[in-house]
């Protein structure tokens, strides 16, 4: 099945729970019916009847807004509202749908929303080679790659060069950037590329203005032939009409500038983010505190150490499976809690390899666990209780090592353990009961 993406780029913060739900309850907005529904992380199953009553579940939750809707088929329709991990980030709404499915929604009314920044619409599969760098996944899917140039990454693994794929996209700060087969680009787009500028592309099969001053663009006519020479041509010429590698260069650059010297937040507004209730921080620490003493009994050293986060990966290898809790292991009882000892370690370890890191939040409410977040001084955000909770569901494809030694390696001096590569089912069993647990 073919499978068509949408991704439409706004500021931060313009969709909380109840303009979620107003959102939702549009017809012809989906193109599917969902029977999965995943709020900030947590997952639970749904029937169509009882839709609008789950979603009620949104409805006080403010800034930090993550939901995903799917099915139960395996590479089947999706539609998410995301949040990029990075402080001032914008909100992403994106669709993976079957073409049939893509003609027959309604998007458009989106485009002349004031908060919308740009959007692109795709051959889910083409992007999805274009941007994969992992030599595993060629493997997994049986794809020749042995003719594809090859760099080493920061950690020193071998993988596929991408720099030079015309369609291949990046997630900026505040939007996502690619050049694709359909694109929309907002009044807030042309602070970054004059609009005279993109509605001067003369490649284009389409080129017009629609409502609220929007600029549509149709590079070529067939989605699905977005791997043709000439098509992959007009993708490319269109990155270096607009100067997207510039581009890209030049707001990441404009992020660092802005947050270089913020090593702090207090109760003003800092980056859109504030402190954490007092007795929040007092748990965190609490429970950081006894994770150490409970992992100390079951022989699993943890010292703060940017390698003791691969015992945490260890943990999750031998207590859970495939997003359940191993019969009788530590995650069978009081998971929540559990849980959120995790994050505090994690969390508690993040600030103590990167100085001028803090906890903090960007949710109106400073108690909520779900939204908690390590600010670090690069600019740089993380969520750890939503992070645990991805570990829990997805396994070592959201590894906890690997994720924070990205977070920090500008901070550390040390080299990527290669012993968390090491992680295995072979490692799952039985260990005795202790009084920690």
């Amino acid at each position: 099945m073919r499978l068509v993406e949408i991704r439409l780029c706004f500021t931060s913060n313009r969709f909380d729970g109840k303009s979620a739900i107003e959102l939702l309850g549009r017809e012809n907005l989906l193109g599917f019916s969902p029977t999965r529904l995943s709020i900030n992380g947590l997952e639970e199953s749904i029937h169509r009847a009882k839709y609008v009553d789950n979603l009620k579940e949104i409805e006080n939750i403010g800034k930090g807004l993550n939901i995903e809707l799917e099915t139960d088929e395996e590479f089947g329709p999706q539609f998410r509202i995301i949040k990029a991990g990075r402080s001032e980030a914008g909100q992403v709404l994106a669709w993976i749908l079957p073409y049939d499915s893509f003609l027959s929604i309604d998007f458009e009314f989106l485009l002349i929303d004031p908060a919308f920044v740009c959007g692109f619409c795709f051959d889910h599969d083409f992007v999805f080679w274009e941007d994969t760098l992992d030599i595993g996944t060629y493997k997994f899917f049986k794809k020749p790659y042995e003719h594809l140039p090859k760099v080493r990454d920061e950690l020193d693994r071998l993988v596929i060069d991408i720099s030079k794929n015309p369609g291949r996209s990046v997630l900026l700060p505040n939007i996502w950037l690619q050049s694709a087969w359909r694109m929309y680009f907002g009044i807030k787009f042309f602070e970054l590329v004059p609009k005279e500028r993109i509605m001067g592309f003369k490649g284009a099969e389409k080129n017009k203005i629609l409502g609220n001053g929007v600029i549509f663009i149709e590079l070529f006519e067939d989605v699905f032939e977005s791997d043709k020479d000439e098509n992959k041509t007009r993708l490319q010429a269109f990155r270096d009409w607009i100067d997207m590698d510039g581009l890209e260069e030049k707001i990441g650059t404009a992020y660092k500038e802005k947050v270089k010297d913020s090593s702090t937040v207090n109760n003003n507004d800092h980056l859109g983010f504030k402190e954490l209730d007092i007795s929040l921080m007092k748990d965190i620490k609490k429970q950081s505190e006894w994770l150490i003493k409970a992992f100390g009994a079951d022989g699993l050293k943890l010292d703060h150490s940017l390698k003791s986060l691969i015992e945490i990966d260890r943990f999750f290898e031998i207590h859970s499976k495939n997003g359940k809790a191993i019969e009788g292991g530590r995650l069978s009882e009081n998971l929540g809690a559990r849980l959120f000892s995790i994050a505090s370690y994690i969390g508690e370890t993040l600030i103590k390899n990167s100085p001028g890191s803090i906890w903090a939040t960007d949710d109106d409410d400073s108690n909520d666990e779900m939204n908690m977040a390590i600010v670090l001084k690069g600019g740089m955000v993380c969520w750890p209780m939503k992070k645990v909770m991805k570990r829990f569901t997805n396994g070592l494809e959201d590894g906890i090592y690997p994720y924070a030694y990205e977070l920090t390696k500008e901070f550390v001096s040390e080299a990527f353990d290669g012993t968390y590569w090491k992680l295995s089912e072979s490692q799952k069993k039985k260990r005795p009961f202790w009084k920690f647990w």
